[in-house]
């Protein structure tokens, strides 16, 4: 995943550090023999408000608490980023009150390129016909069929202070069972040992003598 393009707007960490109420950055304007880039301002900026909300797609990026706690009244986190030879964008609105709390995220391909008024910009579908829809249990859905787990993105593609060893990641068996997705294969596996257990008590009990 390469991010493109991104809005933090109500963000607690924007706000305090630069006193705007929303900040963009268009990563595309990188120059391309660019080796390293580094985002550089005083401590409480809002740096890693920018690494941990902005440039990232998930919903509850890891390690930064209550995301309702990091923003106001109102939030909303916009992202460009190209995957696969694709563009797609998403967008993810926070809203907050005493009494309750909602989250809206959409899943955008952004076939013509051209920002959110692209008129070809449309949902992201899934191969199975789940479009996002604006319910975070689809966009969830929509975002690891394209990018796969969300732990597995962090180790791969997002390694930043206060990260976890390996992303969470213990052993290089549980990295495999993320990068193939074995963990219905491994349910599957030990229902049929349960089964061959149990069949093979009563085979042994119908052999034993009286």
């Amino acid at each position: 995943m390469l991010p493109l393009r991104m809005t933090l707007s109500g963000a607690i960490g924007i706000r305090a550090g630069l006193r705007r109420d929303s900040i963009t950055l268009d990563f595309s304007e990188i120059p391309d023999d660019a080796v390293s880039v580094a985002i550089c301002g005083d401590n409480g900026t809002g740096k890693s408000t920018i690494l941990n909300l902005g440039m990232v797609p998930w919903r509850e990026p890891p390690h930064i608490g209550d995301i309702y706690a990091q923003f106001g009244h109102e939030g909303r986190r916009e992202l460009a980023f190209e995957h696969g030879g694709e563009e797609y964008r998403s967008v993810i609105t926070y809203k907050q009150t005493a009494k309750s709390k909602k989250t809206t995220a959409v899943l955008y391909v952004e076939y013509g390129g051209g920002g959110y008024s692209d008129p070809e910009s449309v949902p992201y579908k899934m191969l199975d016909g789940t479009e996002s829809d604006g319910k975070t249990s689809t966009y969830d859905a929509c975002l690891e069929e394209l990018l796969g787990p969300q732990s597995l993105y962090y180790l791969a593609a997002f390694r930043h202070q206060g990260i976890a060893p390996l992303a969470g990641h213990s052993d290089p068996k549980s990295l495999m069972r993320d990068l193939l997705a074995l963990e219905e294969p491994e349910r599957l596996s030990a229902q049929a040992k349960a089964v061959a257990r149990v069949r093979l008590l009563r085979a042994l009990e119908a052999l034993a003598p009286p």
